[in-house]
């Protein structure tokens, strides 16, 4: 795995522009510290906002990382998507070989290129107004390494009808009817109540728009189940319906 990190104001690279599906790229052409130039195309591809100038002072730091994965390009696009919205990302692009997707002052670019044996090399640059990218690109590699992000629901592990189970502390959770959350953020339970979703990496936020109840699961590591607690201590435990 190579990774390297860069904070505005470093002089370590020129930069030239080009306009792609109405978004601005920076381009990273020539490595002034090693000397020679270095097109890498997309591979080198940093997604900016641009606002205001583009000097160096304003311009938001960046970090690169690269993993060797033994999955197919094809299975490396899908986990592309799904990683940006398991760490909170809306996904902006996401054709061809390669994903952007934009969470407040971050910008990512996760790219998949063949590899020999059947495998991919999975290159993630984070531009960041923030702390520079390096934490949110360790983030997203670590999410490309768990082969169970994209199990349910298309790209999106949620979605869907869970059977769900609950009961009061110091009990067993019971099945208790299904629970459907929809793409645009809402869920009904079968038993008539319903409210809204969201989802922050393995963590998923329930609140009850009927009552005054909130539930804080955790989504398990193939995708399939869901447990935790509500705000008055039920215990609370969903299991994935097949599509």
């Amino acid at each position: 795995m190579n990774n390297e990190s860069f904070q505005p104001g470093e002089p370590y690279m020129k930069t030239s522009r080009l306009r792609f599906n109405h978004r601005i790229f920076s381009v990273l052409l020539i490595n002034s510290s090693a000397g020679r130039a270095s097109l890498c195309g997309l591979l080198w591809a940093v997604a900016f906002s641009v606002l205001g100038t583009s000097s160096f002072a304003q311009a938001p730091g960046w970090s690169r990382g690269q993993q060797l994965l033994g999955i197919t390009q094809e299975e490396c696009r899908k986990r592309s998507a799904s990683a940006l919205r398991a760490e909170g990302y809306r996904v902006d692009y996401d054709a061809g070989a390669f994903s952007v997707g934009i969470k407040s002052v971050h910008t990512a670019v996760l790219m998949c290129n063949p590899a020999p044996e059947g495998k991919t090399w999975v290159n993630i640059v984070v531009s960041s107004n923030g702390d520079g990218g390096g934490e949110q690109r360790q983030r997203l590699q670590a999410q490309m390494e768990r082969s169970g992000i994209v199990s349910g629901g298309g790209d999106n592990p949620i979605v869907g009808v869970w059977t769900w189970a609950f009961a009061p502390p110091g009990q067993s959770p019971r099945d208790q009817g299904t629970v459907k959350f929809t793409e645009d953020g809402k869920m009904s339970w079968s038993g008539g109540s319903y409210g809204t979703w969201r989802r922050a990496g393995n963590t998923l936020v329930l609140k009850w728009s009927d009552k005054n109840a909130e539930d804080t699961l955790t989504l398990s590591n193939d995708a399939r189940t869901l447990s935790g607690t509500n705000n008055s201590g039920w215990s609370i435990r969903a299991t994935r319906q097949n599509p």
